[in-house]
């Protein structure tokens, strides 16, 4: 954890996916029916593109968190996934392609507590997470 504490707060994604990937695939070690055929379609297309992923989520309605190892290689990536996985074929549709956007001020937590919305930025965050 204080690893990837450490990548995340010097914006080195590359070993954050990596270990994200790392991560992934010792949980597939230890339970073999963790993923699904469709996770290594994914993993097969986009080869070259990841510098990691991870899934979360339960019972098929979870979801995988990419990261690319560059803007281009992510514009490739969600190119190549919204050509596979068509919006026009409904065997395909349980696969949505979202392309989140970052802003460079950097980390803000946003939760609901009870009718009120609380914000953290990148400063509060990380002495809360320390």
């Amino acid at each position: 954890a204080r690893e990837m504490w450490g990548f995340l707060t010097r914006r080195n994604f590359l070993a954050v996916g990596e270990i994200m990937s790392k991560s992934w695939d010792e949980v597939c070690q230890v339970e073999t029916r963790s993923t699904l055929p469709i996770v290594s379609t994914i993993d097969k297309l986009l080869a070259g593109q990841m510098a990691g992923r991870k899934i979360g989520g339960a019972g098929g309605g979870g979801f995988m968190l990419i990261i690319c190892k560059s803007p281009a290689s992510r514009d490739r990536a969600i190119m190549r996934l919204r050509k596979e996985f068509a919006d026009s074929d409904p065997a395909k549709e349980m696969i949505r392609v979202y392309a989140p956007q970052f802003p460079p001020v950097g980390l803000r937590v946003s939760y609901h507590r009870g009718t009120e919305t609380v914000e953290y930025d990148d400063q509060i965050a990380s002495t809360v997470i320390e």
